[in-house]
């Protein structure tokens, strides 16, 4: 059973990964028979080297005003206004052709393309994701560069003939995260190995893992989340074994392996508060050596991934400040509301519900009623589920903690298992597991569904494409469309704006600009501002690209997947 279920993860998996990424279909529909001119061409490579150039005097301003003692947030997208102009749609369209639909996924290849490895500039220039991740993805990039797997472009024009390689970029940011939501997968099991922990309890805890929608979304994304969790569970592993055989070398490896997870995810360095929780016993000589091993093995592995820490500590220090502080992104600000939220998101939302609550009440258990390593392990769950969901706050950076919620969760299935056994029918246990593990596995499908027939949006998008053509050829003009904020391939599918009037209605708020059509995209917040908007009632819906029946379904208990999909609006005819 085991090995099927993993089985049937990994074929999902692997059939996922090109989920919204660049291709020839997303191109066509974006420029829909239109040629960009040499002028856009050369427009749209202007607006790679200023992007750098503006990246660079940020970075060199935030460094002299920290020197001040004052912080400035980091750089941020240009703000527009009621209307996109020709530039801005300009950078629209090269977002389209060098990103995917998952937010923020463009990340790490902006670090990557910063630097300059033929003069020896490895400098990521900035450590919200670590070097233990991006060297490992622009490691990835080259050995499949140099085995002829990927041609990747040097600007964006080439993108627009060669999206396919675009997609083998991604392709090699992503393999890192599958592999590592696996190889947590296959730890959870070998836990079976333990006296604590049956190979029920370690088969279920894998179980709820492979079918929590928090992690499954991770896992097909560029993005050091679900890595730093390997790390961390595998420092846990290995701590574990030291705290049954006290042998030193289990210990040194679970220090490299925490400092692997730090490398990668900055707020994974939070888990480190696992060792003086686990080695902490009466005031003494022998457990300040084993914290000073660990901790010195883990610094090992963050400097040696990581060296711009000791080359550039002070930009270090800035990245730190900006991502923690109430100026920056306010990820250290200590918020009591954002923690219950927290505490409700990954709970319920993220774990396989109603096992991600058992995870937590076993925790409890383990934390009141046990004894030894999990005990600990229990203590150091809570302190940091707590800690870090006050202040990030951020549940897919809080990844790390799922394997050990997972763990919990199997292990409290038994103990609840044989507690019903003894005191009803067998068949009544088998009902209760059946009725915690159905709702992940509804969810689980669902994800499946969604990731492997992603482009179920292109049909009608090309029906609403030729539409505006004809439009176009029936007016004399192209259709004026309205979007909320900007064109975006994490909240639009691709659609032929180049050539078109684009009104910004999240500014542009004049009942008198009417446009012809209004595209409403897959984040919250576009649906939120339409119902909202004046115009409103004067639409109906034309198209649903890509959007299901079971987008909707029980959201309150699963995470939504990032999914290409969004809303065709038209303007209803006045009367004659």
């Amino acid at each position: 059973m085991r090995s099927l279920v993993l089985l049937i993860v990994t074929a999902v998996l692997i059939g996922s990964m090109r989920w919204g990424l660049p291709s020839r279909e997303r191109n066509e529909l974006l420029l829909h028979g239109t040629e960009l001119t040499s002028g856009e061409l050369a427009e749209i490579r202007s607006l790679t080297s200023s992007y750098f150039e503006q990246r660079d005097e940020a970075d060199q301003f935030a460094a002299e005003q920290l020197e001040q003692g004052v912080l400035v947030p980091g750089h941020r997208a240009t703000e527009i206004g009621a209307e996109l102009s020709d530039v801005e749609k300009l950078r629209a369209v090269r977002r389209f052709l060098l990103s995917s639909s998952a937010v923020d996924e463009r990340k790490p290849y902006i670090a990557l393309a910063r630097m300059d490895p033929r003069h020896g500039d490895l400098d990521p220039r900035g450590f919200m994701y670590g070097g233990a991740y991006l060297y490992l993805v622009g490691a990835t990039l080259l050995a499949w560069e140099t085995v002829g797997w990927l041609d990747a472009p040097r600007d964006a024009t080439e993108a627009v003939d060669h999206p396919e390689q675009v997609a083998r970029m991604y392709l090699a940011g992503r393999l890192p995260s599958l592999l590592a939501f696996l190889g947590v997968a296959l730890l959870l099991l070998a836990w079976a190995r333990n006296r604590e922990c049956t190979r029920e309890a370690a088969t279920l805890a894998m179980v709820v893992w492979v079918t929590s929608t928090q992690p499954l979304t991770q896992a097909l994304v560029s993005k050091p989340h679900v890595y730093a969790a390997f790390w961390v569970f595998a420092a846990t592993y290995a701590l574990h074994g030291h705290s049954r055989t006290q042998c030193t070398r289990w210990l040194a490896a679970s220090g490299l392996c925490m400092g692997m997870a730090a490398g990668s995810s900055l707020v994974s360095a939070a888990a480190g508060i696992l060792f003086p929780i686990v080695l902490w016993e009466r005031p003494g000589l022998r457990f300040w050596r084993r914290l000073g091993l660990v901790l010195a093995s883990m610094t090992v592995a963050v400097v040696v991934t990581n060296p711009y820490v000791l080359v550039s500590p002070e930009q270090y220090l800035r990245t730190v400040l900006q991502m923690g502080s109430s100026g920056g992104s306010g990820h250290g600000v200590l918020d009591i509301g954002k923690g219950w939220h927290t505490l409700r998101e990954l709970l319920v939302r993220g774990y396989s519900f109603p096992l991600g609550i058992l995870g937590a009440v076993g925790s409890l258990w383990q934390l009141i009623r046990g004894r030894g390593f999990l005990r600990r392990l229990s203590l150091a769950f809570w302190v940091l589920l707590l800690g870090v969901g006050s202040t990030d706050g951020r549940v897919r950076h809080m990844i790390f903690l799922g394997p050990w919620l997972c763990l919990f969760a199997g292990i409290g299935w038994v103990v609840l298992f044989q507690y019903v056994v003894r005191r009803a029918r067998p068949a009544v246990a088998k009902g209760l597991t059946f009725a915690l593990l159905a709702p992940g596995i509804l969810f689980f499908a669902i994800f499946a569904r969604d990731s492997l027939s992603d482009e179920a949006w292109l049909a009608p998008a090309r029906v609403w494409a030729d539409e505006l053509a004809t439009f176009r050829t029936e007016h004399g003009h192209p259709a004026v469309l309205g979007i909320f904020d900007r064109p975006e391939p994490s909240d639009h599918p691709p659609f032929p704006f180049l050539r078109a009037p684009v009104l910004n209605l999240v500014e542009n708020r004049d009942p008198d600009a009417r446009p012809e059509f209004v595209l409403v995209g897959s984040l919250y917040y576009g649906e939120w501002y339409w119902d909202a908007h004046p115009l409103r009632r004067e639409y109906a819906l034309a198209y649903e690209l890509g959007v299901r029946r079971t987008d909707s379904w029980l959201l309150g208990f699963r995470t939504r997947g990032e999914r290409t999909r969004g809303r065709v609006y038209r303007l209803i005819p006045t009367p004659a």
